[in-house]
């Protein structure tokens, strides 16, 4: 969407001109919901304290509580510094020290960095971006194929390539997540060094994994290692890529080809994922693995619940980011995908918290023996957006109080208060089921994503609450005009309210058009306050 406002030459006036709310989300006055049909009945949504559903109880009256947590989460990975051979082991036990296995990761260092720059956002310390630099620059230095292009899956303790067998192919996953750290890192910094590496696996993405077929188009989930026999597709090239740096390119880059790229993906999703889910003999979720043609791959009929609710998510964001004339339906089977899970399941109701996995072709399958940490981040994250932005009060209402419990959950159970950091899963009732601090996957992100998110979610989205990021942004080589854009959402309801420079006021920043500037040789770490309009 275009953000209608113009702001002259007034620098840090936060007045600017007169806003247009028509699809702003205040608008009180005008709100009202319907009788039978439980349908918002206007274009407006309501003000927070006009909302029915606000509850002074909530868990997300208190966002900045989870924004505290992030330090010690971020510190907890910090343990694993390899200072021999750069970057951070992945394999480490209960309390974060490395165990025997000590390859690295390629997702993990990135993972880990984009960690790192999250608790910088929410602290000003340095030391955190410090050590996101540690991770990127390992992966920089070793993990690129620099005759093939893109990511290598795996590398040894001194950066040298493992014989795993993934690294003689390219995965979707491992080239996305490896764009993950680098995004962050961007949109914290605006470093050239670390934009050119994000740009240029953004390129090799788009030149190996894209699909430009008119009809087919997508990226592709497989390759071999020079990128020939690109094979497959679905919810991972698709639902990752929009995680780990198709939204960032869209709402962090500014750039009109990742607004363009993130609607073809939900596209995808909608068209592709929603149709199959459809099928009489798909019967719950949805499924994950397509062929070059978007036909189903019935080779494997597994799904994780978190990734239907995650598709839910990325539907979300595309409504919220794109203003896709299509995008009201990706609203609807938003609401459809997490109904499906809450009604069908697919959510513990009891304890509150997804359960773990399905086959889409039997209903009876539903794993809900486990609960898994980042399968929790999904119901919070796809929760609250979905809260957000539907018009369907009954159903805003399941969508919040999911988030909430899933939120409280993740609180009471996943927290290690003796070790630090996070477990990976229990059982329905919270008790420990695995110990594991870190593995290939798992590391800083998700458990600091899931907090992060659920302060800027939990401010924007529900309690209408202020927050504030900061930005370093030094060592400039020419001046800096950007546009800041924390989250997804439409691009006419937030605004800038102030601005620091290294603790001093500073007025160089357009409110409404969430610009800031930075003339050369004046930079510092700036701490930037949204709030919604």
């Amino acid at each position: 969407m275009t953000d209608e406002n113009t702001d002259s030459n007034n620098t840090g006036d936060t007045s600017d001109t007169t806003v247009d709310d028509t699809d702003s989300m205040t608008g009180s006055d005008t709100f009202s919901y319907g009788t039978d049909s439980d349908v918002i009945d206007t274009d407006t949504y309501p003000d927070i304290t006009d909302d029915p559903l606000y509850d002074t109880g909530s868990i997300f009256t208190d966002p900045g509580q989870f924004a505290e947590k992030i330090p010690a989460l971020a510190d907890f990975w910090i343990t694993p510094r390899d200072d021999v051979n750069g970057g951070f082991f992945t394999y480490v036990d209960i309390t974060g020290e490395p165990t025997a296995n000590t390859n690295k990761s390629v997702v993990t260092q990135s993972r880990s960095a984009y960690g790192f720059v999250r608790a910088f956002m929410l602290t000003g310390d340095e030391t955190y971006l410090e050590n996101a630099r540690h991770a990127l620059d390992f992966n920089i230095a070793h993990a690129w194929d620099t005759k093939n292009d893109g990511w290598f899956y795996e590398l040894k303790e001194d950066g040298t390539i493992t014989a795993n067998g993934q690294n003689n192919q390219k995965w979707s996953f491992i080239q996305h997540y490896a764009l993950l750290g680098l995004n962050a890192y961007t949109e914290a910094t605006q470093n050239t060094h670390y934009k050119d590496w994000l740009m240029k696996g953004w390129d090799s993405n788009e030149e190996h994994l894209w699909d430009s077929d008119p009809v087919n188009y997508g990226y592709f989930n497989y390759a071999d290692a020079d990128w020939s026999n690109p094979d497959g597709k679905g919810f991972t090239p698709s639902a990752d890529g929009i995680t780990t740096n198709v939204l960032g390119m869209s709402i962090v880059m500014n750039s009109p080809a990742g607004t363009k790229r993130l609607s073809q993906l939900v596209s995808n999703m909608y068209d592709h994922f929603i149709t199959a889910s459809m099928f009489d003999f798909i019967e719950f979720g949805l499924a994950e693995e397509y062929n070059n043609d978007w036909s189903l791959n019935t080779n494997s009929t597994f799904g994780f619940i978190g990734h239907v609710l995650k598709t839910a998510w990325c539907l979300g964001r595309g409504h919220l980011v794109t203003g896709d004339d299509e995008s009201d339906k990706w609203l609807d089977r938003a609401s459809e995908l997490i109904m499906d899970v809450w009604d069908n399941g697919g959510y513990d109701h009891v304890n509150g918290a997804p359960y773990y996995s399905f086959l889409w072709d039997n209903i009876d399958s539903i794993d809900d023996s486990q609960v898994e940490y980042w399968q929790v981040e999904q119901a919070i994250t796809s929760g609250l957006i979905n809260y957000y932005a539907s018009k369907k009060q009954k159903e805003r209402a399941i969508f919040l109080q999911m988030a909430e419990e899933s939120m409280q959950f993740f609180l009471d159970y996943f927290f290690d208060d003796v070790n630090g950091g996070i477990y990976s899963r229990t059982l329905p009732d919270g008790t420990i089921l695995s110990d594991t601090k870190g593995d290939y996957y798992k590391s800083a992100y998700h458990g600091i994503e899931t907090l992060y998110y659920g302060y800027l979610y939990g401010s924007l989205y529900y309690a209408n609450l202020p927050v504030t990021l900061c930005y370093s942004f030094k060592d400039l080589d020419e001046d800096l005009n950007v546009k800041l854009t924390p989250i997804a959402i439409e691009d006419n309801v937030l605004k800038i309210t102030s601005v620091e420079k290294d603790g001093e006021p500073y007025a160089d920043f357009k409110s409404n058009l969430r610009e800031l500037n930075v003339k050369k040789g004046n930079g510092g770490i700036f701490k930037v306050t949204f709030e919604r309009k």
